[in-house]
């Protein structure tokens, strides 16, 4: 694997700094991590190009398959492209700013049209109007190259015909500014939801070892987080998005046992869990999101840890359990905000099927607090896009 590796790692280089400007702008990772890299080279059906670095040339992936990629979902691509999928007649484009595609993926491409086969990949938007703050980058992503219709040109170019692209999916970056209602403590600095919670079990106001109600927990046993997470995949099981929902098994067992920096906000029905609100105020800590992107567009809330992403929201979705625990919870958040004097910014990523009502369910149900008010807007996206190749004419 060592071996591996350090023949990948000057493709690689070149690869992740082929991506950077686009990285300082958008709130996704943009791009391949280093063993998703490493994997796709070793997939004998992985079409490569070589670019040349310095007086070296090395390769870079430029169309895979999507099992290569750790964050799409196989299950999706399979039911929606069933015949494509049997027959090995779907790839993925592996984007490269700046790198045209080479010649065996052109050969591959041109094999593909004759069959019919699609084409999938995914770009970065920011909305024309967007404003990022700070000393981020003001280059759009069209002078970039990461543009549907850069894909579409190239293939036009390369004298691929093809049919109208389908929008496969949306995943929306949503951000909201808090402001607390009334006259609070001024601390020197905010208290984080832990803090504040800590505070309050200090001062008698909650009880953690209730067995109804919501509870904040820094970690949980293993036997409790392993039956959260099955009712948190159930949850997010029902959405169907070519990009895996929520966290996998291993970032969300870790996260909630293992990592005290966390906030667990659990309801509890006899002591048994039902909704679970997982609130980081560490982004280093979401393989996803890109911290500097928010670190520029929020300064002063990055500096204080006032930058809450929420990489886990759910409720047991069976029948017999009784819902509506989020108004209960959202109202513990309002309360642990103003006791902590702490003006947060909630961030956070949804899917089409949630991205269109719950950023505005949270909102109304802050706002109806009396301790604080939030407008969560939207202000990037990815989209997943799949074209469908045809022979000419």
């Amino acid at each position: 694997m060592t071996e591996i590796i350090s023949r990948i790692e000057p493709g690689f280089e070149a690869y992740e700094d082929a991506w950077s400007d686009v990285n300082a702008i958008h709130p996704q990772h943009q791009g391949l991590r280093s063993e998703e890299f490493a994997a796709m080279l070793r997939d004998p059906t992985t079409v490569k190009t070589d670019v040349m670095i310095g007086d070296e040339v090395v390769e870079i992936p430029q169309l895979t398959r999507v099992t290569n990629f750790d964050w799409l979902d196989e299950v999706f691509f399979t039911n929606h492209f069933p015949t494509e999928t049997q027959n090995n007649t779907l790839v993925y484009l592996v984007q490269s700013p700046g790198v045209e595609i080479g010649p065996t993926a052109q050969e591959k491409l041109h094999g593909l049209a004759q069959q019919s086969g699609v084409l999938a990949f995914d770009i970065p938007i920011i909305p024309e109007t967007d404003h990022l703050e700070g000393d981020v980058s003001s280059k759009k992503l069209n002078d970039l190259g990461v543009t549907k219709e850069r894909i579409l040109q190239e293939l036009t170019a390369l004298g691929v015909e093809y049919e109208e692209p389908e929008l496969l999916g949306t995943q929306t970056y949503f951000a909201g500014q808090s402001r607390l209602k009334r006259s609070h403590e001024a601390l020197a600095a905010p208290l984080g939801f832990l803090e504040a919670y800590d505070k309050g079990v200090a001062a008698g106001r909650y009880n953690p070892d209730a067995a109804d109600g919501v509870v904040v927990r820094r970690t949980v046993d293993p036997q409790t987080a392993q039956y959260m997470y099955d009712f948190y995949a159930a949850a997010y099981e029902r959405l169907k998005h070519p990009c895996k929902q929520g966290l996998d098994p291993e970032e969300f067992l870790d996260m909630v046992v293992n990592n005290p920096q966390v906030a667990k906000l659990i309801s509890l029905k006899d002591g048994v869990p039902q909704s679970l609100y997982l609130a980081c105020d560490n982004l280093d800590l979401l393989t996803w999101v890109n911290p500097v992107v928010y670190s520029n567009k929020y300064p002063k809330q990055y500096e204080q840890k006032q930058l809450i992403w929420y990489p886990g929201i759910a409720t047991d979705p069976r029948p017999e359990v009784a819902h509506g625990n989020s108004i209960a919870m959202v109202k513990l958040m309002a309360e642990l905000a103003e006791a902590g004097d702490n003006e947060f910014v909630a961030l956070m990523d949804f899917c089409d099927e949630n991205a269109g009502w719950l950023p505005g369910y949270l909102a109304d149900e802050i706002n109806k607090t009396t301790e604080g008010a939030i407008n969560i807007e939207p202000f990037a996206s990815q989209e997943y896009w799949a074209v469908r190749l045809k022979p000419r004419a």
